[in-house]
């Protein structure tokens, strides 16, 4: 597949925001030395703007659905400009001054934290600017790219970030280096940036503003669709481990190997390395033939077997080399999962979706640097063996229940086996699937297994959408049929389309090759006598509509 030269912007923003949060990540532990503090205030540091990037990444990515990606991006980099600025000030105020019982100048810098964060929540709209110049079937190789470049900014900032603290003007000159960063950022999503014209909300931005700073309301409306609210708890516990190693490798580094902010940044340097291998070269071809569940899991093992590798390494060069294999698995769970949502989520609701996989990133991310950084001072590096058990614990139970819930080909209801099904008519055709398996060729009607617990209304609906992308409401109940081969009970029901693109998606769109393939085809009603239509029974019962 050749690379959508559209995505490029998007793909040179990521590379930026990256480069400026990553850039402080081995300056920050000499900072906190600096003014005679201990190790958990480098924990608190962290957690302030991850707290502030929490309330910021629903908010810019709903507010870039209603105004559009290209002014949401240039307010959030005008806040992150002004933090730095902030964060320069702290610079010159001596030490010995003291409120509340901290140095002023940490204080100073604390509010430089926040404010970034409130204001640097604009990885959701540079995610969802990427699905908006993106086909589906192209957005796995984009996320991968995005993870790649991600991989970039977080060899190169560290690195920059460590050198620059060395320079003469300690924490000064890692500052300045990344307003400068800031300012070219600005001048190129002013000058270069170009976002398509899409479906913005007519809702007004103050009603957006409150509902999305309410995060659990906003995943209520999600409550019924089963793969985005489990990608989303998956990316929770991912991500409580991977940030909680993370959040006190930085003091790891310097408590055990003694490496300076220099070394530091080399150490982040060859971890930018295995990234750019992974995401660049072997993280697209594993998603394309895993795809989904699979890949999650795959990753998830790598991430646990990583995290308790490190965490027995004695010597400098084994703790790098063993790294790789979290950073292995990171590389594959995380553009898997954004992967999965953008094809989940409608056009409307791209902004959303991806903005609430930022905020679930955030709550992690919020949680963990001030939980590990003291349980860090406590127990030390012991805490990693900790990491890796939570992920065998929490995640990699919670992918197998996907995936066996998946494999199931019969779902049980009322003790029986039922699929709801639906009949979409339009312009006199009907909405048929068309399947090509195994050198097989037939047609189905859009619908599923019911759940547990679902009623086959709430079943059809859901499954429409899961498959089609489609919107819609109950007509009527045509009827129950049996099918004599699976031997279950079909519930068909006619349906209205409310809203939405036609389109593949879901579980179809991941299992969707060259020896399975689904296609969407619109059929006239007087052609159904010659199409191969399972079962036969719902064949029957479309003739007589």
């Amino acid at each position: 597949m050749k690379l959508n030269k559209n995505i490029i912007p998007a793909i040179l923003l990521t590379f930026v925001n990256v480069l400026g949060f990553s850039i402080l990540i081995p300056v920050l532990p000499f900072v906190i030395d600096q003014y005679g503090l201990s190790q958990v205030w480098y924990g608190v540091l962290l957690s302030s703007y991850a707290i502030a990037l929490f309330f910021g990444a629903p908010l810019l990515g709903a507010l870039s659905d209603r105004f559009g990606r290209k002014p949401l991006l240039i307010v959030s980099h005008l806040g992150t400009l002004l933090s730095w600025c902030v964060f320069a000030v702290a610079y010159f105020i001596p030490g010995s001054i003291i409120l509340f019982g901290l140095p002023v100048a940490v204080i100073i810098i604390l509010f430089s934290r926040m404010l970034d964060g409130i204001t640097g929540g604009n990885n959701s709209v540079v995610s969802a600017l990427i699905t908006d110049v993106t086909k589906p079937d192209e957005r796995g190789k984009a996320f991968g790219l995005m993870g790649a470049t991600f991989g970039v900014g977080f060899m190169i900032g560290p690195l920059l970030g460590g050198l620059s603290y060395q320079v003469g003007f300690g924490y000064l000159g890692t500052i300045l280096l990344a307003m400068l960063i800031s300012i070219i950022t600005l001048i190129a999503i002013v000058k270069y940036v170009k976002t398509p014209i899409v479906e913005k909300s007519e809702e007004s931005w103050q009603k957006i503003a409150w509902r999305k700073l309410n995060i659990f309301k906003t995943l209520s409306r999600y409550r019924n669709r089963v793969v985005v609210r489990s990608t989303l708890a998956i990316k929770l516990f991912v991500v409580l481990a991977f940030s909680g190693f993370t959040s006190v490798v930085s003091l790891h580094l310097m408590d055990y190997f003694y490496l300076s902010a220099g070394g530091v940044g080399m150490f982040m340097f060859a971890i930018g390395i295995y990234s750019i291998l992974n995401q660049g070269f072997l993280v697209p071809r594993i998603i394309k033939k895993l795809k989904g569940p699979k890949a999650l899991l795959l990753g998830s093992v790598f991430l646990a077997v990583g995290l308790l590798a490190v965490s027995l390494a004695p010597h400098l060069w084994l703790f790098v080399a063993l790294a790789y294999l979290f950073s292995f698995g990171v590389s594959i769970i995380f553009p898997t999962i954004k992967t999965i949502l953008s094809l989940e989520a409608s056009d409307r609701e791209q902004g959303e979706v991806l903005g609430l996989d930022e905020s679930i990133q955030s709550i992690a991310q919020a949680v963990m640097p001030f939980v590990s950084a003291t349980l860090y001072v406590v127990f030390g590096k012991v805490i990693f063996i900790g990491f890796s058990l939570f992920v065998v614990v929490t995640v990699i139970p919670f992918i197998v229940m996907i995936l066996l819930r998946r494999n199931k080909k019969l779902s049980k209801y009322n003790n029986e086996k039922v699929r709801a099904t639906a009949v979409i008519i339009k312009n006199n055709k009907v909405l048929l699937i068309h399947r090509f398996r195994d050198g097989n060729e037939y047609f189905v009607l859009p619908g599923g297994s019911v759940e547990n617990k679902e009623s086959t209304e709430v079943a059809v609906v859901r499954e429409v959408k899961e498959e089609t992308n489609l919107e819609v409401k109950i007509n009527k109940k045509i009827g129950d049929y049996f099918d004599e081969f699976e031997k279950r009970k079909h519930c068909l029901y006619k349906v209205t389309v409310l809203a939405g693109e036609l389109r593949l998606s879901g579980p179809e769109l991941l299992r969707d090759n060259d020896k399975n393939k689904y296609v969407l085809e619109w059929c006239g009603l007087e052609h159904l006598n010659d199409l191969l239509i399972y079962p036969k029974s719902v064949k029957e019962a479309l003739k007589n509509l």
